[in-house]
């Protein structure tokens, strides 16, 4: 059955690239193939009803790896205040109250009422100040503006109570004490018992303002798209604002696995530390990167053999390397970008390169940039590089346009964050710092003490994983508690991880 439909499929893709379409519907298939045309039902089941020019497929959601709705879609990122989601979710726009274990937000996209055992963190305004030490005192922790001429930053530690137009409420003790709205910085909600992730078949919205839900897709009709959650119960949005649509098998916006890479080989491991796949063949060997595509490939730096490959995974062990890349100058890091060529960190050519993935031609390089260890394509076309010139990003012709300005760092990798920022492994002090993206380069969070930190992941919920090279071992930092906790112990030499 999956063999016609999908040859089904790909003799509509060859009809529709000699016929143009009305309907900007896009499906990016499992195969990176872009079909044009319709939706015109979605079946609970899991099947999409598309209609092209030349027919109308049932294609299965396994098969889709994207959907678009516009042909170029970009994430503007909307500035305001936001509730950060348990699960990874983010709503950005005005928080309006909050009452009853309820917070209530009217962002672009709609108003939302969400139970405080789903919001993680509400933020009202950045931290301009100096921020205290914080304790785990297992209570809401809200983080607000000192009155005076010093911007310093204080920490009440108590229950929530309420939040109105003027004040936000904390009852501490036997008293109930409240600090101005204009003061107020962030409020991190104290965990709960949560319940666990669920199991399925998942849709992930990427609005165009940077926002994320999850939840159970109920339907797409016209130029409406609409999801059920259990926090914000059935929701409608329109396609305009959407940026993307994929679907995940567990009810949060990345599946949390880790892509680990050690001297051994690539492996993946559950976020809980059970190793479900392992690829440690004679023909891969000191793995620098390694990524899961879309299409659940593994795209992997092959460094010690100079060449890019990509593997198509075996149930349990192995897989068959199905695309490859030669002739690469010691790759320390690789991206697969949305036009499908394949970004990589070519460490003894001192450059980064675009190749084609059909052609396997190079298409765009920088200048020299100094054995570069990290790379990453932004939203806006230019490139964040880590090399051992430092941490900078360049634009399309090569030239700076920013660069993290840090006496004595020693960059190991960077990368660009939802927020703004960027996180950068500074191997010679052994920490992880989070800074901002200006001339400034303010230092806004680290974690300091690390052994031989070699790369750190910001995760959908706000925490941090840090692989140790020096202790053969992945971390996680909450960014409030600043206690690791070990996620993945006894790895052999690792090099580098990935999450999707």
């Amino acid at each position: 059955m999956r063999t016609t439909v999908l040859a089904l499929l790909f003799s509509a893709i060859a009809f529709a690239q000699d016929k143009p379409q009305a309907a900007v519907d896009r499906v990016l298939t499992a195969q990176r193939e872009t079909v044009i045309g319709e939706i015109v039902e979605y079946d609970p089941a899991g099947t999409l009803v598309f209609k092209t020019s030349a027919r109308t497929l049932r294609i299965p959601i396994e098969e889709v790896s994207r959907l678009t709705f516009e042909e170029q879609p970009k994430v503007v990122a909307a500035t305001g205040q936001r509730l950060s989601l348990v699960q990874g979710g983010l709503l950005t726009g005005t928080i309006t109250s909050y009452a009853d274990g309820k917070f209530a937000i009217e962002t672009e996209n709609g108003s939302f009422v969400v139970s405080r055992r789903d919001v993680k963190s509400a933020v009202f305004a950045a931290l301009d100040g100096t921020l205290p030490e914080l304790k785990d005192e297992k209570k809401d922790v809200m983080l607000y503006l000192a009155e005076g001429e010093k911007k310093e930053i204080k920490a009440e530690y108590g229950d929530l109570v309420k939040i109105d137009k003027e004040k936000a409420y904390l009852k501490v003790g036997d008293e109930e004490k409240h600090v101005g709205r204009a003061a107020v910085r962030i409020i991190h909600i104290n965990e709960e018992r949560r319940a666990d992730v669920s199991q399925g078949w998942f849709t992930k919205l990427i609005f165009k303002n940077g926002d994320k839900l999850v939840g159970v897709l109920k339907s797409v009709t016209g130029d409406k798209l609409t999801i059920f959650s259990h926090y914000l119960g059935t929701a409608s949005f329109s396609k305009k604002a959407l940026h993307s649509v994929t679907f995940v098998p567990a009810a949060r916006m990345s599946v949390g696995n880790i892509v680990v890479c050690d001297q051994t080989g690539v492996h993946e491991y559950e976020r809980g530390g059970k190793k479900i796949w392992s690829y440690n063949n004679q023909n891969v060997n000191y793995p620098w990167a390694a990524v899961k595509l879309e299409n659940g490939n593994i795209l992997v730096a092959n460094t010690n053999y100079n060449q890019v490959v990509e593997i198509k995974p075996k149930e349990g062990n192995g897989g068959e390397i199905v695309w490859q890349l030669d002739n690469i100058q010691y790759p320390y890091d690789v991206q697969r970008l949305e036009n499908g060529n394949t970004l990589v960190a070519e460490y003894y050519a001192s450059m980064v390169s675009e190749y084609d993935f059909k052609e396997k031609q190079r298409k765009w390089q920088t200048p020299r940039v100094g054995y570069p260890i990290s790379c990453q394509r932004l939203e806006n076309g230019n490139t964040l590089i880590a090399s051992n010139q430092g941490v900078f990003e360049v634009n399309k012709e090569g030239k700076d346009v920013w660069r993290a300005n840090i006496a004595g760092l020693q960059p190991w990798r960077a990368t660009r964050l939802d927020n703004g920022n960027t996180l950068i492994v500074d191997l010679r002090r052994g920490s992880v710092i989070e800074v901002t993206t200006n001339q400034k380069c303010e230092k806004v969070w680290s974690m300091e003490g690390l052994q031989r930190p070699v790369a750190a992941i910001r995760l959908d919920d706000g925490n941090t994983l840090i692989m140790e090279q020096g202790s053969n071992q992945i971390i996680e930092v909450d960014p409030l508690k600043k206690q690791p906790v070990p996620v993945i112990k006894g790895l052999s030499y690792p090099l580098n991880m990935s999450t999707y």
